[in-house]
């Protein structure tokens, strides 16, 4: 996928640079967008769940539903 073809599932990024385009997304909501197989890298930064200060907690079953969800989609 170009990032023309990015723009057009996602509209217009949070930030755009050279052969860059960043997103403010729900990572759910904007991996369903994506064509099967379009993926050749992922990157993540956890640890997630662990109370900062701009996470939603959620108890540790819904964490864990929601961390397959998303490794599925991917």
């Amino acid at each position: 996928m170009n990032l023309t073809e990015a723009i057009k599932i996602w509209g217009e990024p949070y930030f755009q640079a050279n052969n860059c385009l960043i997103y403010n997304l729900d990572c759910l909501e904007a991996l369903k967008h994506l064509p099967s197989d379009s993926l050749q890298l992922t990157i993540t930064s956890p640890p997630y769940n662990i109370g900062k200060e701009y996470e939603q907690y959620l108890p540790l079953d819904q964490y864990l539903s929601w961390c397959i969800e998303w490794i599925q989609e991917i």
